[in-house]
């Protein structure tokens, strides 16, 4: 692992086993002066690799975001129900990124057929999780879906309606903090910056 060199793990304890896995990580590191930390107790929520994408039709200039309820959002005392981008962690052995991608893009907005285009990978919040998100564009046509339609797996509790908006509209909507997530907003100032510059992707 990259940087372990200068990490010493003492032990490690797993402090819960349910949706969330918790793990508790006792260690010392290094420091910029050349020192060593004491003994210190760091946590981590441990949830893999994640793929999201950003549906974009470019003959409409039209993006796809869904909305689901989230209980970050719920407990954070902020309306849960805001809108993403399609996203899902890769959880069945042997998926390809694009592969579990073109799955949930199915699964959550009924898009079956679509161009992917590698934006970035980053983690979220690597101060309590080693949560990696691959974030994508999705070129695809909108024409036939209909604004508001419900998709999600039902085995799963999701419920997710889709909405279609001009791309030109997206910042219109930031005040009304429906718009709060790093994934979405990352993959359309990129869109809107690639664009700008008139760069195929």
């Amino acid at each position: 692992m990259l940087g372990s060199n200068r990490v010493q793990t003492l032990r490690t304890q797993q402090k819960s086993d349910g949706f969330l896995k918790v793990w508790a990580h006792w260690l010392r590191h290094a420091k910029f002066d050349g020192s060593q930390t004491p003994e210190i107790c760091r946590e981590v929520v441990l949830r893999g690799r994640a793929v999201a994408a950003l549906p974009y039709d470019p003959v409409l200039d039209e993006i796809l975001l869904i909305e689901q309820f989230r209980i970050g959002a719920q407990v954070a005392g902020v309306d849960p129900w805001i809108y993403e981008v399609v996203a899902g962690m890769m959880d069945k052995s042997g998926e390809s990124p694009e592969q579990a991608l073109r799955r949930e893009l199915v699964e959550e907005a009924g898009l079956g057929d679509v161009k992917l285009t590698h934006i970035v990978d980053y983690f979220p919040s690597p101060g309590g999780t080693d949560e990696q998100i691959l974030l994508y564009l999705a070129r695809c046509d909108l024409s036939h879906v209909v604004q508001g339609a419900v998709f999600g797996e039902q085995t799963e509790n999701e419920d997710i309606r889709v909405h279609r908006f001009p791309r030109s509209q997206w910042r219109d909507l930031l005040p009304s903090g429906k718009i709060n997530n790093a994934a979405t907003l990352l993959s359309l100032m990129w869109l809107d910056e690639q664009l700008d510059a008139q760069r195929e992707f």
